[in-house]
């Protein structure tokens, strides 16, 4: 994947998808989005590296771009559909396109699920949280 092609985040204000812009924009690629006008706290750290975000269906995605899309967003959504409508896009899910984007770096992972997890019973279901260390270069 070229620096020079523009990437598209379509649900660009969503916590997987706002830090993955970030890190995407600090490495040189070029950066937008879009999402709902109303403001979200992940947006803030989009704001202070003036990565443009559009409101949904506000703006046309630039021929030849990665578009990647949020995993809140179906295939029936309107901007997926018209993205999908143009031929010229390539398009991702938000964890494909990361198992794409992974594919260029060599990464060890620790997991020890016996160690380092914290059980939190919140009413609704039962949640095991486990520590992961993802260490890439």
């Amino acid at each position: 994947m070229s620096k020079e092609t523009p990437l598209f985040f379509i649900g660009i204000k969503g916590t997987g998808m706002a830090a993955l812009a970030c890190m995407l924009h600090d490495m040189g690629y070029q950066v937008s989005g879009s999402d709902l006008e109303k403001h979200f706290f992940t947006e803030t750290p989009l704001i202070e590296r003036k990565i443009p975000i559009y409101s949904f269906n506000h703006h046309v995605i630039e021929n030849h771009s990665i578009v990647i899309v949020g995993n809140a967003f179906l295939d029936d959504f309107s901007e997926v559909k018209q993205a999908k409508a143009n031929k010229t896009l390539t398009i991702y899910r938000y964890h494909e396109f990361i198992g794409e984007f992974m594919k260029n770096y060599t990464c060890l992972c620790g997991w020890k699920p016996w160690k380092n997890y914290h059980y939190r019973n919140d009413g609704n279901n039962d949640q095991l949280f486990f520590t992961l260390w993802l260490y890439c270069w």
